[in-house]
């Protein structure tokens, strides 16, 4: 069973998802998919427009690139810009906001939450994106003690 984006680079609907290069929309490609047999690794249902958006997404291949919203500020962006541009999903950035990991505003104008991010913020997403779980907490934990530092455990010899 396959549950990460890595695991899918041996995945011969790979190949087909390049459909969408050749004029096919998303629900043609599932349509194809579901005819030539294949199915999603994880749960072994026929893949559904929502889950070739989704694969697409996070493999770098969506055909709809980030757009800023007009008027604002160079290195602002609206969540689901932002989203699009570093390939993972709004919900992401949402709880990334709740959580403090980026810096953002709420927009009376727009009417909706802004997040700032220049070159180097984006890289620093981008890695914040590949880093698991828990790694993430054990950094949050670590920087909320900073006279704490991890100590080795010495094993004793009996």
């Amino acid at each position: 069973m396959m549950s990460k984006t890595s695991d899918y680079s041996a995945f011969p609907p790979l190949a087909r998802i390049s459909l969408m290069h050749m004029g096919y929309r998303t629900p043609q490609i599932a349509t194809v998919l579901a005819h030539e047999g294949f199915r999603s690794p994880r749960h072994g249902e026929p893949f559904t427009p929502e889950a070739i958006r989704t694969l697409r997404r996070r493999l770098g291949l969506s055909t709809h690139p980030a757009r800023r919203p007009p008027g604002l500020p160079k290195h602002e962006w609206g969540i689901a810009e932002l989203a699009r541009t570093l390939a993972i999903s709004p919900s992401t950035v949402y709880l990334w906001r709740k959580h403090g990991a980026v810096h953002a505003r709420w927009d009376l104008a727009c009417k909706r939450w802004v997040v700032w991010a220049d070159d180097a913020e984006l890289d620093r997403l981008k890695a914040y994106s590949r880093q698991s779980v828990g790694d993430k907490h054990r950094q949050e934990w670590l920087d909320a003690h900073p006279g704490l530092a991890p100590r080795v455990l010495q094993s004793t010899t009996l």
